[in-house]
């Protein structure tokens, strides 16, 4: 058996087929294991062997019988100092006494994503909290790598409607960072590092090509296209492989694009989203040191924030130490390129920056490279100057201004050069 596949553990060979016949149908079965125990009570010592090194999720009845016999695998477990990552299903309210997996499977439940969602994780016997003195905790201090913008070391939260080249402006920003460019309207920058990329939209090939476009060192990007599996990858499954890819590059950012395609979980309350996602994403954050950053498409709701308004729960942004989004500006001037604005709505541990207005420029050369489009930056704006470019019909708004109702500014290239507009 494959250790990477999640074991799921049933009461009995009928349920055990039903959920193989369930994952199949459903095409997910190579990410899974399945395995039957006689009975609720039938689980025999000499199989804690098959458990070692996996994730097990104990699938058992909603009844006594099924709770008493997952207790006592875990019991096993705990004495025997196994080294697996075992959860238990602990049923939701609601469902009836003897309910069992083929029964979820006859209402048409999502098993593998019940499981995931309602398992709870059984130790080895460690204590679960630990309190540190306060004399023992060590310093910390923010790692920042764009200074002021974005930390490492969190999750980062980037969202926007549709075609307001959220993808372009990570790829950007992914290419200054490999090859140790500078930041958007910035004087530092930090030694080269590594970036994994997880793209569902766009080919690995395009996202290649935009990096280098870019000016990056495409030696120190690492894609996984979601097209070459066979069946979707689901990040939460795969917490492990990313943390091991982390490592093994020494990436220091890690951007998935877009977030909603590589997660198969429930995450459409904040509890869930925070249980099943954003606070495992942060967790790996904090763990590897990396910025990870999370890229979400706007829902259709007008008004509000950022996270009220992105595909999701408010908790994949509030978690964030850092939350973004991006806008449509009006162009300057009739027949000018596409005017965009990136957005702070949340940085911790410096005060709030200053948008940043960007344009993005064709570098096709025909339909073969029709894809190729590069960013540029502006200087930063005020709200004060955002209002004028908002609203030019505002008499008393733009008497502050040059009197035109549109801020001219100096557009920065990806190495820093200033170009006049």
């Amino acid at each position: 058996a494959d250790p990477e596949r999640v074991l799921l553990v049933c009461e009995g060979p009928f349920d055990a087929i039903a959920l193989d016949h369930f994952l199949r149908t459903n095409k997910t079965r190579a990410r899974y294991d399945v395995l039957a125990v006689p009975g609720a009570a039938g689980f025999n010592k000499e199989w804690l062997k098959y458990l070692k090194s996996r994730t097990v999720r104990l699938l058992f009845d909603n009844d006594k019988a099924g709770r008493d016999g997952q207790q006592r695998i875990a019991k096993l477990v705990r004495d025997e100092k196994v080294d697996c990552r075992l959860s238990v299903l602990e049923w939701p309210s609601g469902y009836p006494d003897k309910c069992d997996i083929g029964d979820l499977i006859r209402d048409g439940v999502n098993v593998a994503d019940f499981a995931r969602e309602h398992c709870i994780k059984v130790t080895a016997g460690q204590r679960r909290i630990l309190f540190l003195s306060g004399d023992a905790i060590p310093e910390e201090k923010v790692g920042w790598w764009w200074r002021g913008h974005i930390p490492f070391n969190t999750f980062v939260s980037l969202s926007g409607l549709m075609g307001t080249q959220k993808s372009a402006v990570v790829r950007d920003l992914a290419a200054r960072g490999t090859a140790g460019l500078l930041m958007p309207n910035s004087t530092d920058a930090v030694p080269p590092f590594d970036v994994l990329y997880f793209t569902s939209e766009d080919s690995a090939s395009r996202v290649r090509d935009l990096v280098r476009i870019h000016h990056g060192d495409v030696n120190r990007l690492h894609v996984h296209d979601i097209a070459t599996s066979s069946e979707p990858l689901d990040i939460l499954d795969c917490m492990a492989d990313v943390e091991a890819g982390i490592n093994s590059h020494g990436a220091r950012v890690v951007i998935i694009d877009a977030l909603n395609s590589f997660v198969g979980g429930e995450i459409g309350t904040d509890s869930k989203a925070r249980r099943t996602l954003s606070g495992r994403l942060q967790s790996l954050a904090r763990r590897t040191g990396a910025c990870i950053i999370g890229i979400r498409n706007w829902g259709r709701a007008e008004g509000g924030t950022a996270s009220q308004k992105a595909l999701g729960a408010t908790s994949l942004s509030d978690v964030a130490r850092c939350v973004m989004n991006t806008r449509e500006l009006p162009p300057i001037g009739e027949g000018g390129p596409r005017r965009f604005l990136l957005e702070f709505e949340k940085v911790s541990d410096a005060p709030k920056p200053k948008a940043v207005p960007y344009t993005v420029q064709d570098r096709s050369t025909g339909p073969s490279d029709s894809h190729l489009r590069e960013i540029f930056w502006e200087k930063e704006i005020t709200e004060e100057d955002l209002r004028r470019i908002l609203h030019p019909e505002d008499k008393k708004v733009a008497r502050k201004g040059n009197g035109s109702g549109a801020t001219h500014l100096a557009v920065v290239g990806p190495k820093g050069a200033k170009r006049k507009r």
